[in-house]
């Protein structure tokens, strides 16, 4: 909803637009400041073209061009920042009205826009204490919207502490309201001090469902796969967690996974988990199922399992001594 304008637009003889001033967006005072060199190419080939836009929940700067010859688009740089993305979402009328931990945005990049799709290419992104580098689109021009990111490395700056997560109310409530697909690639994915190579990952969300996996290429040596689904229609929210490596250096999986700094070797791993909670540590608190880890080449704390055990069948096959 717009209304409560107050804003002045100077316009010099040769087509050069300013505008300035306030406006209520959707309940909240904007701020905005837009100069766009030449009316006339704005309708035409575009035109160079400045904004800054702020709302208390969202700060939009933009350098680059204006057209509007076939459809509103926009091409040049940009920053857009939050200090809530929740906040941000539900002030634009995409997420019910339920309190969340502020989680802020800043991304900054090369921008591009065009009717219902947005693109922000080479971005630097910070969401929370998360941060990465790559390329996101969202394109809204179907039924469900399509967010697609292809990143240079995903780094979880809070790692896995033991007080450092977990222990904030899970915001769900979204995934009964909305309906989404991403599709996300990545070069790199830092946590825990376990470092994975190319990955990828795929969710939807639909009918308060939300189904994930993750692909690792590489990943201590290996390769492992992640699957999540998270059902919020019930409460409290039930999730069932899905872990899955072949191949891996035991001394680089286990720590990061279960703690375990004693074992070496070749691990593989697979677990099928379920939890039910409000927040990560409810749901991890409740995780049961099955899981099994094979160890090959293992040795324990410098002791090597192979020669051991090939010692104790050499001895059963010459005799003990002394026996």
């Amino acid at each position: 909803a717009f209304g409560g304008a107050n804003l002045s637009a100077t316009i010099s003889p040769d087509g050069e637009v300013a505008l300035a001033g306030t406006a209520r967006i959707n309940g909240r005072l904007a701020d905005i400041a837009a100069h766009a060199a030449s009316l006339s190419r704005i309708h035409d080939d575009g035109s160079p073209f400045d904004l800054a836009f702020s709302v208390p929940e969202l700060a939009i700067q933009f350098n680059g061009r204006l057209a509007t010859a076939h459809i509103l688009s926009l091409a040049g740089t940009g920053t857009l920042s939050a200090g809530n993305v929740h906040s941000a979402a539900q002030w634009m009328g995409v997420t019910p009205e339920r309190a969340a931990a502020p989680l802020a945005l800043v991304m900054s990049g090369a921008m591009e826009a065009a009717g219902q799709t947005f693109a922000m290419r080479h971005a630097d992104i910070a969401i929370g204490t998360m941060s990465a580098k790559g390329n996101v689109s969202l394109d809204s021009r179907g039924e469900v919207p399509a967010l697609q990111a292809d990143l240079a490395a995903i780094l979880p700056a809070g790692g896995a502490t033991a007080d450092g997560w977990g222990s904030d109310r899970l915001d769900l409530a979204g995934l009964t309201h909305t309906s989404f697909v991403l599709k996300l690639v990545t070069d790199q994915i830092e946590y825990g001090g376990l470092v994975s190579g190319p990955s990828r990952i795929a969710a939807t969300g639909k009918d308060g469902r939300l189904d994930a996996e993750l692909g690792i290429t590489a990943l201590a040596g290996g390769t492992g796969s992640i699957t999540l689904g998270i059902d919020a229609n019930q409460t409290p929210p039930q999730l069932a967690l899905g872990i899955k490596t072949v191949d891996g250096d035991s001394r680089q999986l286990l720590p990061a996974l279960t703690g375990i700094g004693w074992l070496s070797g070749q691990v593989s791993l697979s677990a099928e988990l379920a939890g039910t909670g409000d927040t990560q540590q409810e749901i991890f608190g409740t995780l049961k199922g099955t899981a099994e880890i094979t160890l090959t080449d293992g040795a324990v704390a410098g002791l090597a399992i192979p020669a051991l055990l090939g010692e104790a069948s050499q001895r059963v096959v010459e005799g003990w001594p002394g026996s």
